[in-house]
Parts: structure tokens; C-alpha cells; sequence
């Protein structure tokens, strides 16, 4: 199968570093890779992908929106892992922990269009 892509989709209002940033595009590409890893079928599908493996990161600007374009699939055609973690955030001049936080998804490997479906023209990050 031909074009192929990974879209990582992020949330941008959590305030992370550029450099956090990336470390949590990093955890949700590793994700969906365990994740297709563990299930024989999953990665037999995700093989073609490994051959030209494109990867798209876009910015999401909060979990609503985030949960909106998961939710535009209720059939499951795009594979999807969602990734949560416990973040730190600066509130008023105090920090404030969330456990549990979704903080991204990454759609794919799959056909480009229909991730395009999806995700609209929602930005690069």
C-alpha cells in the first residue's frame, strides 16, 4: 500500500519546552510502535509503513479539540494510541500536577487520505 503516514497529534496547552516537546512526540511514536509490536497482526499490517516512513506532527490546542478529531472515526479505520502522562503545570505562580493527562494521539500508520479525513488541516507543528 502507498501512502502511507504517521500523523503524531499533540496538545500545545499544556506549556511543555520545546525540548519536553519533543520527548512527548518521541513517547507516542514509541507507543504505537509496542503497541503494533505486540500484536502479530498489527504489525503485519505496519510492516509496508517501515519501508518509507513518513511521520506528520501536528499541534492540537487542548484536549477538547484533541478528543473531537479521535471521535471522528467511530469505526476504527485509523489506528490509534493514545498517550497519557503526568504533567506539571505552572498555574498562578504554583505548579499544579495532573496524573493521568492525555497528552497526544498518533493516528497510523495508514493511508494518508484517511488521516486527512480527520485531522483537516490542522498545523504542523
Amino acid at each position: 500500500m502507498a501512502n502511507l503516514r504517521q500523523s503524531i497529534l499533540i496538545r500545545t496547552d499544556l506549556g511543555f519546552t520545546p525540548g519536553l516537546m519533543a520527548a512527548q512526540v518521541a513517547h507516542i511514536h514509541a507507543e504505537c510502535m509496542r503497541q503494533q509490536i505486540m500484536d502479530p497482526k498489527e504489525w503485519h499490517e505496519f510492516l509496508p509503513w517501515l519501508t518509507d516512513p513518513y511521520i506528520f506532527v501536528h499541534k492540537v490546542p487542548n484536549r477538547e479539540v484533541l478528543e473531537d478529531i479521535i471521535s471522528r472515526d467511530p469505526d476504527g479505520k485509523v489506528p490509534r494510541y493514545k498517550w497519557t502522562d503526568t504533567v506539571q503545570m505552572n498555574v498562578s505562580d504554583s505548579n499544579k500536577i495532573i496524573v493521568d493527562t492525555l497528552v497526544g494521539v498518533s493516528l497510523g500508520p495508514c493511508d494518508s487520505d484517511l488521516i486527512k479525513q480527520l485531522i483537516g488541516d490542522l498545523p504542523l507543528l
